[in-house]
């Protein structure tokens, strides 16, 4: 990513990760009507007390579970009881991020448990709210996490060399778009054979991909930064905020404004 905001590392074997944040908090109130954010979501909770409602769905959080969510899922939250909340947000790479809307409810074996507490037992020490100092454990849990979801076969899918020299390009010129038929000409390709390779290995076409890279660092940038809309229109290569908030808007049923709100909501 082109964020030096971002922490980033590459799993072996692994979807790349992007970590937002990782924080522990104890939740007197947890009440929300519409959680929804264009990134993905990591919960455990230390208690019974707490629960999640999806459409029809409820599901209560318990300690020897975790729960993924994926971007742009429409969720409530509640809790009767006070609860140690520990929570990450973060992108995975783009084949990953086409899973549908839903709770995914992944079981703790008892070693895993013990990995999660001693995390936080290493949060605790820190005496501190972040716990992003901390980033190989918070790629860690999510890599875990991922590696049990076996129906949404979290599998690298970009292995074709080209793809890769060409994501490569694309991002290196980020926020500047490279032409089709520059990558075309560097994978050497047909230009439409070319995109239609790009988009069956990344779920997208090199536009999107940029688009997403854009939408992925301006979210990064209104969680992290105090810079005005205008300013992170700018700085990720978007024409102007109406720009933005029409892209933001289409993507993610958000405006810019209204994610940087909702990001204080867990």
């Amino acid at each position: 990513m082109p964020s030096d905001i971002l922490q980033l590392l590459q799993l072996p074997l692994a979807p790349r990760i992007d970590v937002l944040c990782c924080h522990y908090a104890l939740l007197k109130t947890w009440e929300f009507q519409d959680l929804a954010a264009p990134y993905w979501r990591w919960y455990w909770v230390d208690r019974p007390g707490a629960s999640i409602d999806l459409g029809k769905k409820h599901f209560d959080l318990v300690p020897d579970q975790v729960v993924l969510i994926p971007p742009n899922t429409h969720f409530s939250a509640h809790n009767q009881e006070d609860i140690g909340f520990l929570y990450i947000h973060f992108f995975v790479e783009a084949t990953y991020e086409q899973a549908a809307p839903d709770l995914i409810v992944l079981p703790l074996a008892a070693e895993q448990s013990r990995f999660i507490r001693n995390f936080l037992s290493q949060f605790q020490t820190l005496e501190r709210e972040d716990v992003s100092p901390l980033l190989s454990l918070p790629l860690a849990l999510v890599s875990l996490a991922l590696s049990l979801t076996e129906r949404y076969h979290w599998t690298s899918s970009h292995k074709d060399t080209r793809v890769i020299g060409a994501i490569q390009h694309i991002e290196s010129n980020y926020p500047a778009a490279v032409p089709n038929s520059t990558l075309a000409r560097r994978a050497g390709m047909n230009m439409n054979a070319f995109i239609r390779m790009f988009k069956r290995v990344t779920s997208q076409t090199p536009r999107q991909y940029l688009q997403n890279l854009r939408l992925k660092e301006a979210s990064s940038l209104l969680h992290h930064s105090q810079l005005s809309i205008e300013a992170v229109a700018e700085k990720t290569g978007f024409n102007d905020r109406q720009h933005l908030n029409l892209m933001f808007r289409k993507s993610f049923r958000i405006t810019p404004a209204q994610f940087r709100k909702n990001f204080l909501k867990l």
